[in-house]
């Protein structure tokens, strides 16, 4: 059961260092980013991902699930900008990825077949 908790843990903890690089200290642009755009990637990526992180801890899978949907929109629009943009679409699928073995683990652990 822990492969999946530190691989949880691991992307929700590299997409936040990922998107605050991007909010606060951007390579492409010299300015900073405006307050508007910080609220709504803060709620349409960084509360999934610390959400992510969470429910990784207690491993969880459902919570897990809702927060990789959660991010899911925004890192498809994202994924259509040239540059280093488009990777933030990895972090929900490692979410997702996540909580499917976590469900699968609780299965085997359960001693029911899937």
């Amino acid at each position: 059961m822990n492969a999946p908790k530190v691989l949880g843990m691991a992307s929700s903890a590299g997409a936040l260092v990922y998107i605050f690089i991007f909010m606060f200290f951007n390579p492409y642009t010299g300015h900073p980013v405006a307050p508007d755009t910080i609220f709504i990637l803060f709620f349409l990526f960084v509360a999934p991902a610390v959400l992510a992180f969470r429910s990784s801890q207690k491993a969880s899978h459902l919570p897990l699930m809702v927060s990789g949907v959660w991010c899911l929109p925004i890192t498809i629009y994202f994924l259509f900008f040239p540059g280093l943009f488009k990777w933030l679409f990895i972090a929900p699928l490692l979410f997702l990825l996540s909580a499917a073995l976590m469900m699968i683990f609780i299965t085997s652990e359960q001693g029911t077949e899937i």
